[in-house]
């Protein structure tokens, strides 16, 4: 699957699974070159996260709720209104993006 930002296409991976979630980038050296999405997740932390990232909030048809830029580690969201789904985006992806705008999924052919 892959998102659309600002005619950049970006490669999206979906973690579902415990192990998957808990493992995401924790202790992950290498600069994130995709995005990842948290289904039906309603909080975040960044503990034990090596680098930065750009993080969006969803609701249930995707459309933004919270963003935030260059999150450093040992950080927590919590953001209970409406957050359904969580994207942690490359550096630098939030700034083509705003509250209210969709994140649309799609495959390539």
């Amino acid at each position: 699957m892959y998102i659309k930002i600002n005619s950049k296409q970006i490669k999206l991976e979906e973690k579902t699974t415990f192990k998957e979630r808990f493992k995401s980038l924790r202790f992950n050296f290498t600069e994130l070159k995709h995005a990842i999405k948290f289904p039906k997740k309603r909080f975040l932390n960044t503990v034990f996260f090596v680098q930065r990232v750009d993080i969006a909030l969803t609701d249930k048809e995707d459309r933004i709720v919270y963003l935030e830029e260059n999150v450093k580690s040992e950080r927590y969201f919590i953001h209970k209104k409406k957050t359904y789904n969580v994207y942690l985006l490359p550096l630098s992806s939030v700034k083509h993006l705003a509250i209210g705008d969709y994140i649309k999924t799609y495959n390539k052919k």
